[in-house]
């Protein structure tokens, strides 16, 4: 169980934290990751670019479909080498009517988020946009928030409402034109979720003529994001014969580090320790 981040640096934006054992590191642009120490069982989570909202049918008979969400790809089992540069990459999101774009790390690939990936919010004529996928959650806990969410999509008249997208992330979508045409909301960064799909345009007559009042506009998709978590402590600065230790234990209690409560430990033999002397301060010769 984790009682501290590792030691780790990255070139791009990152944040970390420890919750429940795990140790959290969030990659949120791309970059190279760098650990001071080496790490077993690490679990990975990658989290492709969501796509951005469809903008309004070219046949104006509708409002746009949302984006897709990223795909989510969980791994476990991963090695990290110590003092080793990883090369990471986090997808961007789409623009609006184009693709998220891909996001990798450790040799896996999480493709961007696309309509035609199934999860988006669909609009449809003279009907209320539909709502976009949730999406699914890193590592398959549910404690933590979900990645991926679809955008809804865009109301197609002045009687519809906009569909709003999967959680924790996805956009709504846009509104029709005589509805106030409110655009969609984007899909949040580093969720991998889809942007919302444009409101209708609306064909309105009044005594001057014919008018097309503008529905609201799409929105871009979320950047994706690379997660990894551990439970796995650096290891001790103390090594015996050439081999750095990961624990020091003393009279059954794991110590973290050579000074414990205010008295100096001297040991001969490390792994069982044995030979051990505790005075502070010692006689000579001791």
């Amino acid at each position: 169980m984790a009682t501290r981040v590792p030691s780790f640096s990255y070139t791009g934006l990152s944040s970390s934290e420890l919750k429940d054992g795990y140790w959290y590191i969030f990659l949120k642009d791309s970059g190279t990751l760098t650990l001071a120490y080496a790490k077993a069982d690490v679990e990975l989570c990658i989290v492709g670019g969501g796509g951005g909202g469809e903008a309004y049918s070219v046949t104006r008979d509708r409002g746009g479909h949302g984006g897709g969400g990223g795909a989510v790809m969980n791994k476990n089992g991963i090695i990290i080498a110590g003092g080793t540069g990883y090369a990471v990459t986090v997808g961007e999101g789409g623009a609006v009517g184009d693709s998220g774009g891909a996001s990798s790390a450790f040799g896996y690939i999480a493709e961007g988020g696309t309509c035609a990936g199934g999860n988006c919010g669909l609009a449809v004529e003279d009907r209320d946009g539909t709502n976009g996928g949730d999406g699914m959650y890193a590592f398959g806990d549910t404690s933590l928030t979900r990645c991926g969410a679809g955008g809804g999509g865009g109301g197609a008249n002045e009687y519809s409402t906009p569909g709003n997208g999967g959680r924790d992330g996805g956009g709504k979508g846009g509104y029709g034109g005589k509805n106030g045409g409110a655009a969609a909301i984007a899909g949040a960064d580093n969720t991998g979720s889809g942007g919302g799909g444009a409101g209708q345009d609306e064909n309105w007559t009044d005594d001057n003529g014919q008018h097309w009042l503008g529905g609201g506009a799409a929105a871009k998709g979320g950047s994706g994001v690379v997660i990894i978590r551990g439970k796995e402590d650096d290891f001790l600065p103390v090594y015996y014969q050439g081999t750095q230790l990961r624990e020091v234990y003393f009279n059954g209690e794991k110590l973290k580090g050579l000074i414990y409560g205010g008295t100096r430990i001297f040991a001969r033999v490390f792994g069982w320790i044995r030979n051990v002397r505790r005075c502070n301060p010692c006689p000579a010769g001791a």
